[in-house]
């Protein structure tokens, strides 16, 4: 089994009251999904990094359905700049501004996932 991403935890010590930590993604040899029209972005458990390509412009796209409240997933779009991904209708895609949401390769985007809306929200 191939991952994208794995979590690792960062601990600073300010004093010996004062302790922060925070999870790091990092990137590690994986698998690009290549995305057709009405193709799926599929975001494998445990990962947070999605890395994708197309042969060309696709549209339709979904991206796969969160698991929690605040989750954020990154798609990497290693593709062409001509090669866009443009997401289906907000209530196909689960992509909340759905086909006003178009990734140019090479770029990547970043979305957190409301479990009240149940969609992807995109950070611009």
């Amino acid at each position: 089994m191939s991952q994208d991403t794995t979590g690792v935890l960062e601990t600073l010590t300010i004093n010996t009251l004062l302790t922060a930590s925070r999870i790091v993604e990092q990137q590690v040899g994986g698998t690009v999904q290549t995305i057709a029209t009405n193709g799926t972005i599929a975001i494998p458990t445990y990962q947070s990094v999605v890395r994708v390509t197309t042969a060309g412009a696709v549209t339709g796209v979904i991206l796969g359905v969160g698991s929690t409240g605040g989750q954020r997933v990154t798609v990497i779009h290693e593709g062409a700049a001509a090669n866009t991904i443009t997401m289906a209708a907000s209530g196909t895609s689960n992509v909340a501004d759905g086909t006003s949401d178009v990734i140019t390769g090479p770029s990547a985007r970043t979305y957190v996932w409301d479990s009240v809306t149940a969609l992807w929200y995109a950070c611009h």
